[in-house]
Formats: structure tokens, sequence, C-alpha cells
């Protein structure tokens, strides 16, 4: 334990959904993923509008997730060839 009584261990909280915050992460990983895989399809109509839509309405997490694959990509030229989270090895 440290000061604060703290013993290191991890606890997974419910979240408001009843969740656990893995299931809650799983679900939404599920979800980008299956929008993805719509702007995928969405390519080959070269729906301008879609795309605009996209940079307009999406741009606070495309920004944020730009943050962090940029973030990862510094932390991981500084340890040296450590694979992004995300990589399938």
């Amino acid at each position: 334990e440290d000061e604060d009584g703290d013993d290191g261990r991890l606890v997974d909280m419910q979240t408001k959904d009843g969740l656990t915050s893995e299931e809650a992460m799983n679900a939404e990983i599920d979800l980008i993923l299956d929008f993805t895989d719509g702007l995928k399809h969405q390519i080959q109509f070269r729906d301008q509008r879609m795309l605009n839509s996209l940079q307009h309405e999406g741009a606070s997490f495309l920004r944020f997730a730009k943050a962090c694959i940029e973030k990862e990509r510094r932390m991981n030229s500084n340890r040296g060839g450590t694979l992004p989270t995300w990589d399938k090895s």
C-alpha cells in the first residue's frame, strides 16, 4: 500500500449503463468499427456531402484520434521498436 492506502490494484467500476469499463470500451469500439465499415462502403459513391459531414460533425473525435496516435508514435519512437497497441502482430 502507498501512503494513501492504495494497494495499486485496478478496480473495474461499472458505468452508468451497468457495464464494466471493459464492456463499455468494447461497445464503443464496436460502434466505431461498424461506423468505419459504413464509411469505407461510402467511398464508392464519392459523396462529398458525407465527407463534409464527417469532417464537421466528427471534428472533435478526429482531433482526439489524431492526437492519441501522434502521442503513441512519439512514445514509441522514444522507446524504440514497440508496436502500437492496435497493431496485429
